[in-house]
This record gives structure tokens, C-alpha cells and sequence, in this order.
């Protein structure tokens, strides 16, 4: 269920362009979408009824308003496809239930005819759901039933191509949304409905041919049945900031701030990026520190598939929170130095520095994205909570180190993602190691030693996974220190480490261009870990 309202949430950054001619193209130009539906955890149920080569065809996402109807229609690309033609499959990302659910007529995609040319006799305001059954079994005989499965955000519905079907949203409230894909074999054709057209008889556009991406097997199959092939997204998209700017793969890296970060003349935002790359572990890690004038935003509210952890260094903020973009009433909660607040992914948010404030306020914010972890709804999944303060945190020690957990768990791009924070008396510390998840740490107070260099608060630092790293606190006054523990399986899609510098994003030049692995790589790698599709809590 998190990762259904983490996806709903990211379907709302999308252009879902429903004035176009073509729709249903999510999954050719979203990475998510893309991931999701070629992964092992769809095509396992797919392939034994389509075969090894398919097609996806329609990717979009449908919503619909307390009281809004669907009515019953066949799709009309494949109207005429049964079982092991095409295959719709169906997932609720938001306010499902049985109420909102899809109904259909089983058996009716092996009656020939669609639910249109049936129907054609019966005015449309006669359309009940009896009318509509009683069609169906004077076409396909006593087999013919209505149905309508209990669903819930996560659940995955999949019917044939030419099932009839239709939807009401009988709830009170909640617009439900969500995300359609649509198989079929490869060498089944799809043509271009003639949208002004949705009665029978269907009428087609073949001077024009919707994008199709191949899921499995043989591309060639599709391009001879007459089908236009495109390729998939690109599998570890550029930065999420800038797209001309190349990601490099990140060392570890260590920057601090002398003298104290610069105000933007004249007032206003002013962000320094500290490091931008990739990791074996991330496909995107960046971290940035800011000033901010009194009475400042740096955004409008936003969307983003990245997630977040901002740490104030100095000053008063408030950091605004919202279901959407367009939300006229943003929660406000301020903040001071000393504070931190964890954004998951998809988290409608901005930050300003109040009008009444006296100084500006300085913070660092880590951003990163991983490869999405579909898979079982894990109901432990961090969630945004209220900002923390490090004031409250810090142990106290008088054995030289100590520890304390600040929150753990599994997010939408990480299994696992840990916090803690930590002092360290001078003289102390722990020896080089390596780990197998990537460290980031934001140095607040006193000097510590590491990697050869001293190094004095406020910094930030990043440890790749397989990098050797220590510590030792050399000032007086004890260090104090937040780490963040970024846990993935390496991402197959990623290159491996290289001898590089340090990503200042500095030159900027060429997207980056890439290979897309192997399918069997990829599919052995969601396997590894996932073997279902978010099971009902």
C-alpha cells in the first residue's frame, strides 16, 4: 500500500496528456512505469497466457470522481482479442475499493463482439448493468456473468483485452485513480481508434501507428505485424535537476564551510552544490547547502520521484507541506538550527524563511533516487513525520563514543534507509572499515580526522558502498555528528566505479548515454527480492 500511494502521488507530477491523440504513453516516457510494468513481477502472470513475446501497447492512468461512471464499453484497439491476444492489467493506486472497483461480464471477450456493437440497438440511458448481462448470455449462453472483485490500493486486477467492462464510483468521497497497462502479443496489431468514433461501428487512423514498447522476446515480430516499436525510457535517467548535466560516479568526497556560506546579493536563494554523482547503490545522490533571506521561498511547491533529508544549520524556517501543487492551504511548520525533516518520495513540499526572521536561514539537503523496490505493501514504510530535533538527540558519553538511532526502515527507493546520531570524545573514534551500503554524514560540531584530512564542522560527507572510512574526534569539545545509511542491492544498471574526481558539475556536457542491460538481468534481479505484487493487508 505505500508503494500504491507513493506511485499515485507520482502520477500526479506526470503529463498525462488526455487532449492528445495518443494517451496511453506512459511507460515511453516514465522510468517507474516502465520499470513496473517489463518487471518479472507482471510478466509472470502475462507470459503464460500471451507467450514469450508481448507487446505493451497502453499505459495510463484513469481516474474517477465519487458518482462518476465508466460506462460499459470494450476497449476498442483490441475489441475483437481474447485471452491470449491481449491482457489488461489494472492497479489501484488511490481511494479503491469494491466501491470504485472495475465490473465485468466474464466470458464475454469470447462472445466476438464488443460490448458497442451489442449494444447498438439500446439507447444509452438503457444500459443498466441487467441489460447489459442479458446481452452478454444471448451471446455467449449461460457462462455469462457480472462481477465485481473487492479491490484495495495495491491490488492488481488483470482481465482479457475484450472483456466488457465499466466502472461507477459509488463512494461518498475520494477521487480513485488508477494505473492501466495493456499487453498483447507481439504480432497482434494495434490500430489508432478514430476517438470521435466510440460507437459501432469503430472506424481506425492507419496512416497513424501508437508507440509500443516490446516487454519480452523479439521486437521484429511487432515491426512485422505492422506495429511501431520505440525504445524504453532511459534506465538511469541524467540528474533530476539539470538534463544536460552528466552524473559521474561519486568518490568519496568530504566538504566543509570556511568561511560561512554566501547570502545571494540582493536577497533571496542561494544554493551550493557540495557533490553530485552516482553511486553503485544510488542512481542519483547530491547534497547542497543554502541560504535563504527573511521572507524567501527558493520553489513553488513541487513533486518529485527524489527523497530528501534537510538539516538546519543556522536560523528559522518553515517548511511547507501539501497534497498537490495547486493546494491553496500548505501546512506550515517552523523549524530551527539543530532540526532535521526526512522527505519520502513524492512529497508535495517547499521551505521559506519567515518574513519576521533576523538572519537567514542555512541548511544542507541530501537528494537521492534508486531503483524503485516493487514489492510486497510493507506497512513499516517511513512515512513523512514531524521534523526532529538533533538538540535532543545527541548522546551524552563518558566512554568516549556513543550512538543513538534516530529512525529506520524501508522507503519507496530504499529497503532500508537508517539515521542515527553520535559523539565522539576527543581521542576517540572508530578504525577504517568498509560497508556495504553507502554513509552519508553531516558534521555539526568539533574537528574530526578522516581520510587523511582534519576536518571542521559544519561539513558533509559521502562513503560509497566497498570505500575504506574512520574516524577520530582531535578537538577538545566532543564531536557531534547525524549519519544517514543508505541500504540497496547494487543497481545492475549502473556502471561500475571508476577513478574519477568529485562531481562539482563543473563542466557541463553530454547527456548521458547508455545501454539498456539485458531483460533476463533485469527480471533475475527483481526476482531476487520481490516475488509478488503488494499482497491484500
Amino acid at each position: 500500500m505505500a508503494q500504491a500511494a507513493t506511485m499515485a502521488a507520482h502520477v500526479q507530477t506526470l503529463d498525462l496528456k488526455p487532449d492528445a491523440a495518443w494517451s496511453k504513453d506512459l511507460a515511453t516516457r516514465d522510468r517507474w512505469i516502465w520499470d513496473l510494468a517489463s518487471s518479472d513481477l507482471i510478466l509472470q502472470h502475462i507470459q503464460p497466457l500471451l507467450g514469450e513475446n508481448i507487446v505493451l501497447w497502453g499505459s495510463s492512468v484513469v481516474t474517477r470522481k465519487p458518482g462518476q461512471a465508466h460506462p460499459w464499453h470494450s476497449d476498442i484497439e483490441v475489441w475483437n482479442a481474447n485471452e491470449t491476444d491481449a491482457i489488461s492489467v489494472w492497479i489501484g493506486l488511490k481511494a479503491t475499493s469494491q466501491a470504485s472497483s472495475l465490473s465485468f461480464i466474464n466470458g464475454s471477450h469470447r462472445s466476438g463482439v464488443s460490448v458497442q456493437e451489442a449494444a447498438s440497438g439500446l439507447p444509452r440511458d438503457s444500459r443498466t448493468d441487467d441489460a447489459i448481462l442479458q446481452l452478454a448470455r444471448s451471446r455467449c449462453g449461460g457462462e455469462a456473468a457480472l462481477s465485481t472483485p473487492n479491490a484495495w490500493d495495491g491490488a492488481m486486477l488483470m482481465f482479457a483485452g475484450g472483456t466488457w467492462h465499466g466502472s461507477l464510483n459509488t463512494r461518498s468521497e475520494g477521487t480513485r485513480v488508477a494505473l492501466l497497462l495493456q499487453f498483447a502479443r507481439a504480432g497482434f496489431r494495434i490500430r489508432q481508434p478514430d476517438w470521435s468514433q466510440l460507437d459501432w461501428p469503430f472506424d481506425f487512423d492507419d496512416n497513424v501507428s501508437p508507440p509500443l514498447l516490446c516487454v519480452s522476446g523479439d521486437s521484429e515480430i511487432a515491426l512485422d505485424a505492422g506495429n511501431r516499436v520505440v525504445s524504453p525510457p532511459p534506465a538511469s535517467p541524467p540528474s533530476m535537476w539539470d538534463p544536460s548535466i552528466s552524473l559521474s560516479h561519486l568518490p568519496p568526497h568530504v566538504h566543509s564551510w570556511d568561511p560561512p556560506l554566501a547570502v545571494a546579493p540582493g536577497g533571496g536563494w542561494q544554493p551550493t552544490l557540495n557533490f553530485e554523482g552516482h553511486s553503485q547503490i544510488l542512481r542519483k545522490i547530491s547534497a547542497h547547502a543554502s541560504t535563504l533571506t527573511p521572507g524567501e521561498f527558493p520553489h513553488d511547491l513541487q513533486l518529485h520521484s527524489d527523497e530528501e533529508l534537510l538539516l538546519m544549520l543556522a536560523g528559522e524556517a518553515e517548511l511547507h507541506y501539501a497534497t498537490d501543487p495547486n493546494d491553496p492551504s500548505p501546512q506550515a511548520i517552523r523549524v530551527a538550527a539543530g532540526d532535521f525533516a526526512y522527505y519520502p518520495s513524492c512529497t508535495c513540499h517547499t521551505i521559506s524563511c519567515p518574513a519576521e526572521a533576523t538572519e537567514p536561514a542555512q541548511y544542507i539537503m541530501f537528494r537521492w533516487n534508486a531503483r524503485p523496490a516493487w514489492g510486497p505493501r510493507t506497512p513499516t514504510s517511513l512515512t513523512r513525520q514531524q521534523p526532529w530535533s538533533l538538540r535532543d538527540l545527541f548522546p551524552t558519553t563518558g566512554r568516549g563514543f556513543a550512538s543513538q538511532l534516530v529512525v529506520e526502515g524501508p522507503t519507496t527507493c530504499l529497503p532500508h534507509l537508517h539515521l542515527h546520531a553520535s559523539t565522539v570524545e576527543c581521542g576517540s573514534g572508530y578504525p577504517a572499515h568498509e560497508d556495504e551500503y553507502d554513509v552519508g554524514i553531516v558534521l555539526l560540531e568539533g574537528t574530526i580526522e578522516t581520510l587523511g584530512k582534519q576536518i571542521h564542522a559544519p561539513a558533509i560527507l559521502f562513503h560509497p558502498a566497498g570505500t575504506a572510512h574512520g574516524l577520530k574526534a582531535v578537538s577538545e569539545s566532543p564531536a557531534r555528528y547525524l549519519v544517514v545509511e543508505f541500504h540497496h542491492p547494487p543497481d545492475p544498471d549502473l556502471p561500475p566505479p571508476h577513478d574519477s574526481h568529485p562531481c562539482f558539475r563543473l563542466p557541463r556536457h553530454s547527456i548521458w548515454k547508455r545501454t539498456r542491460p539485458s531483460r533476463d538481468r533485469l527480471i533475475a534481479s527483481l526476482r531476487s527480492w520481490r516475488q509478488q505484487l503488494w499482497p491484500k493487508p
